[in-house]
């Protein structure tokens, strides 16, 4: 009799639903021997829904959470290692690290009891993109435009947790329909790249064309020629796919697999506006095109978010209706769209610019029309601005994901903020305000290029939006870009001079400048005209804290984090201002809140890296620094704390990798240097030793710990009359080194015979209290008291 898979309870033969619990009853038998089994004690197998080259994906029900979820089980024959799987869990995409709302997401990999490897994937109800454009054929250029966007915001995020996807295709895009016909995609099988490029794994992932991974209709160049790799693979990917969506089929054809792969090596694709004269395809359009499918990486865009910037500015018709997923295929019907101005301000704009020929942007649509204020002008491009009443239901519906994605915002929750405002953008309805909010959301996440590409989008479809050139200084100054930060933020003061948030970014601006006085009334005017804003508490703070006044600061940043309590940068602020007052636990603390707040910010991690060095706790420091070098192994600074926390740890080999690694990668601080040349000296590795302290005395010849270090191997080598010069420079820069003012003496007493120098310095090292009892007799030998 057979048995219920959830609860064991006994079932009928025919059953369809445990009487006990209720679950589906399923069964085991024909070539699906995995349905109704439970995998790993948690994943029930329900039936199969898809079948692909690296294995077979079944609909499955998480049992303890009652969830559906999507089990893509690989192929027995793919012969994946231990040390593969740990490396697959270990690099957190099976830890969920990796999310986006238009990627699937991956949380489980394993291996089951029956011996198969699966991973447990987020379910969603929809077609792949190829299936849509067999139904849909090719699509209008906004369609097609929106499409691709999405899927290179997705690939931004992974490429920036340095996963490639290296297999992207329409089969791997699913193409998912909101309730309100607006089509929304995600990506496919992110992380399996990381599965298969590994040397343990089976032969049978290889073609006889050599090590290649990825299908062939959609291969880089640099795929089919079976070369490296990387980001700029998938951006020719979504070239392919782009042009696709917009023809109707691929720009290169063959009857064979090695003649695509030879196509795509050797020969440019014809432009879509050779092939389809008829689209009419925008210049700028097919330049993107033409660039994203160049056959040598380097002339390709580097980066999605390039990629996507250039897409956004595109300017294809804005007439065509989003296309909407229907089984009967019918295309988009022409004309405006319901609820939207942008169609109807670009002719507008063209018009008035042909007429006011040689005005500025600027004049002919703000201070061009007198009788309308900045805000009259913002309030009328902002659905927000408008009563709810006078609103349609959707358009309050987009209002309300507006709100709902600042509030989560608000309470660090960037999951459900992204999930909210990504929503918001996929409706008809959108306007300036949802870039501006989505470049908040990326402005959280430490993502600058495309918060500032959507803060560009959001002037120019709201040209007196004086938050959105205020954020963009913002985002500028704290990437160091000074002057661009002022450009934006004194057109931000053009548009409204009396914004507090404008006032404190010229007023952080005046501070990175050394400008305190200017600073100073700058930020105390905006907190005058708006005390709730964090930004200008927290930058005067800062200047307070540069001004030695900690307890102002502290009192001031402390405001800032009660008002802002998601910012890292208030945190590692408060912390920094703690550390000035010796209130090392209360720094600790502060500290250790901003790194989790911003995880991939480097300030705060420095900064509590370096507290628990020079608190001695190399252990805990180290737990700290070596994921962040992991990920960011050009991180210069993580990589010589790291080497500090070795050596403080005894562990000198893995010490030295670090420092070297370190000064290998770029300039170096001279304290790196110098302990890095102890570490050679230490080994008997002199001129290496040597060569490094010459380096950081060149970096910075204020510290006295490279000239002593100097003078030691100096003297090794048996060089007394150099030796000596640099243990002089030593105790002139630190005259309250014991040791330094000991080494000099005997070096000057007994191997240069400069009895004078010698005399001082012994005597020097007696008055600090120096211990080696010898120095006395030394000194009574050569007549002094």
């Amino acid at each position: 009799m057979p048995s219920c898979s959830n609860c064991g309870h006994a079932l009928e033969v025919d059953a369809r639903f445990c009487p006990a619990c209720g679950t589906r009853v399923v069964s085991a038998g024909g070539d699906e021997p995995l349905i109704g089994k439970t995998l790993s004690g948690k994943y029930r197998v329900i039936e199969r829904i898809g079948r692909g080259g690296m294995g077979t994906v079944y609909l499955s029900e998480h049992i303890g959470l009652r969830k559906r979820v999507a089990l893509k089980v690989l192929r027995p024959d793919l012969q994946v290692s231990e040390e593969t799987l740990r490396r697959f869990q270990r690099e957190g995409i099976a830890a969920g690290q990796f999310t986006h709302p238009n990627a699937i997401q991956i949380f489980d990999f394993d291996r089951a009891d029956e011996g198969v490897f699966y991973l447990a994937m987020e379910y969603v109800e929809g077609a792949d993109l190829k299936a849509y454009l067999r139904e849909a054929g090719r699509l209008d250029l906004e369609t097609a435009a929106d499409l691709a966007g999405q899927v290179l915001e997705a690939l931004a995020e992974a490429h920036r947790h340095g996963i490639v996807h290296r297999d992207l295709k329409p089969e791997n895009i699913m193409i998912v329909t909101s309730t309100t016909g607006d089509l929304s995609v995600k990506v496919l099988d992110f992380g399996l790249s990381k599965l298969i490029d590994v040397p343990t794994v089976g032969a049978s992932l290889h073609t006889h064309y050599g090590q290649i991974v990825g299908t062939p209709l959609y291969m880089a160049p640099e795929q089919g020629s079976g070369e490296d790799v990387d980001h700029r693979s998938d951006l020719y990917s979504v070239g392919l796919i782009l042009f696709e969506l917009l023809s109707g089929h691929s720009p290169f054809k063959g009857l064979s697999v090695p003649e695509l792969l030879v196509k795509h090596v050797a020969a440019p694709p014809q432009p879509i506006s050779e092939v389809h004269p008829e689209l009419k395809v925008p210049a700028d359009l097919e330049e993107l095109l033409m660039r994203a499918l160049k056959r040598q990486p380097e002339e390709r865009f580097q980066s999605a978010t390039e990629m996507l910037d250039a897409l956004r500015n595109v300017d294809p018709t804005r007439t065509a209706r989003r296309r909407r997923w229907r089984k009967s295929g019918a295309g988009g019907t022409g004309g405006a769209r319901a609820g939207s101005r942008r169609a109807l301000w670009l002719p507008i704009a063209a018009t008035a610019l042909v007429v006011l020929a040689g005005v500025g942007v600027w004049e002919v649509f703000v201070r061009g029309n007198q009788a309308a204020t900045e805000q009259e002008l913002l309030a009328g491009a902002l659905l927000s601005s408008r009563p709810a009443l006078e609103r349609t239901e959707e358009e309050n519906r987009y209002v309300r994901l507006l709100e709902e994605s600042r509030a989560s915002l608000a309470t660090g929750d960037l999951t459900a903020a992204t999930a909210r405002i990504e929503e918001a953008h996929r409706m008809p309805c959108r306007d300036a305000e949802a870039f501006y909010v989505r470049a908040l959301v990326y402005r959280a996440r430490d993502d600058a290029d495309p918060a500032l590409a959507d803060l560009r989008e959001a002037l120019r479809m709201a040209p007196v939006f004086s938050e959105a050139a205020a954020v963009m200084g913002w985002i500028e100054l704290e990437r160091g870009a000074n002057d661009a930060a002022r450009e934006a933020l004194e057109h931000a003061a053009e548009l409204d001079g009396e914004s507090p948030l404008t006032l404190a970014g010229l007023g952080a601006l005046a501070r990175a400048e050394r400008d305190r006085k200017t600073a100073r009334e700058l930020l105390e005017r905006a907190i005058e005209g708006d005390a709730s804003c964090a930004p200008a508490q927290r930058e005067l703070g800062l200047l307070l804290l540069a001004e030695d006044e900690y307890d102002a600061s502290v009192a001031a940043l402390t405001e800032a984090k009660r008002l802002e309590p998601q910012s890292w940068r208030t945190w590692a602020a408060l912390g920094e201002a703690y550390l000035e007052l010796d209130r090392v636990r209360d720094a600790e603390n502060q500290l250790e809140r901003a790194v989790e707040l911003g995880p991939d910010a480097r300030e705060p991690l420095e900064l509590y890296a370096a507290l628990l060095v020079d608190a001695e706790r190399h252990t805990e420091a180290l737990a700290v620094l070596e994921p962040a070098v992991k990920r960011n192994p050009d991180w210069i600074r993580a990589q010589v704390l790291t080497g500090l926390a070795h050596y403080g740890a005894g562990s000198t080999d893995q010490a030295a990798l670090f420092l070297q690694r370190a000064v290998d990668r770029g300039d170096v601080d001279a304290r790196a240097l110098t302990l890095l040349g102890v570490l050679r000296q230490e080994s008997g590795r002199l001129d290496e030793a040597l060569a490094l302290y010459d380096q950081a005395i060149e970096a910075d010849g204020r510290l006295a710990l490279p000239h002593l270090n100097r003078g030691l191997v100096l003297f090794q080598r048996e060089l007394y009359a150099e030796a000596q010069l640099s243990l002089m420079k030593a105790t002139e820069l630190d005259a309250t080194n014991a040791f330094a003012q000991l080494a000099l003496g005997i070096v000057c007493m007994d191997y240069t015979g400069d009895r004078v120098t010698a005399v001082d310095s012994l005597t020097a090292y007696r008055d600090l209290d120096g211990s080696d009892p010898r120095v006395t007799g030394w000194l009574r030998r050569m007549g002094a008291n």
